[in-house]
């Protein structure tokens, strides 16, 4: 075999395959600092940006997912408050039967008016005054409210709540102070639960029971698209850790042989002697 001193054929050679077996060394020690297999756009390009992309739409679902939820929390308050508007309504209900009756003297028919007008300026007052995140949800400002539910710009719902004001309800000026005013409220009160209220609520029911289901399918959805991102995205900590075993040795049986070549040129120095 030649022998050479200007250029050391053997070092360049075992120089190049420590620089390769370096490489996959310090990349599987990033790995399994970083839990991630992609931790630059060289180590796997179309991989990258595929990641890229199911994390946006990730970021995008869960936020939207929130949107939705917080909507549901919403109706449930809105709810809450229709709730005891129908209660009032019972009560003035009750007041009305009570009043239609002629054995009744004017200081008790004056008594059960007092609790019956009360009852619908408490009903005024929520109506007004039920409000979720500064939004007032009674009084009929919040009808084909747009709130974002997914990553999609399509996937939109329209929040609407119906009108409960004593006015809506059509019971602003009712009075059971005669037997004729008794008589004409408890046709309007039950009007009024049964053609204003009862549906009012019912959409709210139907609306939030629609936008649960679709939180529980959004959810499956995200965790179906982070399960492919991290089979794509993560690192696979038993490959990587046999891969850092194995360079290792690969780098110490390199820089053994690399010191054995830079050594081999001495051999040369004997046919000079």
């Amino acid at each position: 075999m030649p022998l050479r001193i200007l250029t050391n054929t053997q070092s360049l050679f075992a120089q190049t395959n420590l620089g390769i077996a370096q490489k996959g060394l310090n990349q599987a020690l990033e790995r399994l600092s970083s839990g991630l297999r992609i931790n630059h756009a060289y180590d796997d390009p179309a991989g990258f940006l595929f990641s890229l992309q199911m994390s946006f739409t990730i970021n995008g679902s869960a936020a939207g997912n929130n949107n939705l939820r917080m909507a549901i929390e919403l109706m449930n308050t809105a709810d809450s408050y229709s709730r005891t508007i129908s209660e009032n309504l019972s009560r003035m209900n009750e007041l009305a039967t009570q009043a239609h009756n002629a054995l009744l003297t004017a200081d008790q028919r004056a008594g059960l008016n007092y609790e019956f007008r009360e009852l619908i300026g408490e009903i005024q007052r929520l109506a007004q005054n039920a409000v979720y995140n500064g939004k007032t949800l009674l009084d009929g400002s919040i009808i084909g409210s747009a709130v974002q539910a997914g990553f999609s710009v399509s996937d939109v719902v329209q929040i609407s709540i119906n009108s409960l004001t004593t006015a809506a309800l059509g019971i602003a000026a009712l009075s059971i102070s005669s037997m004729t005013a008794a008589s004409s409220s408890i046709a309007a009160v039950n009007s009024a639960a049964v053609t204003i209220l009862s549906p009012a609520v019912a959409s709210l029911g139907a609306q939030a029971a629609g936008w649960m289901k679709s939180t529980e399918a959004q959810d499956f959805y995200l965790t179906n698209l982070r399960a492919a991102r991290s089979r794509m995205n993560d690192a696979d900590i038993a490959a990587e850790t046999t891969n850092l075993t194995n360079y290792q040795v690969i780098v110490q049986a390199g820089v053994a042989a690399l010191a054995q070549s830079n050594s081999a040129q001495t051999l040369a120095l004997g046919l000079l002697q």
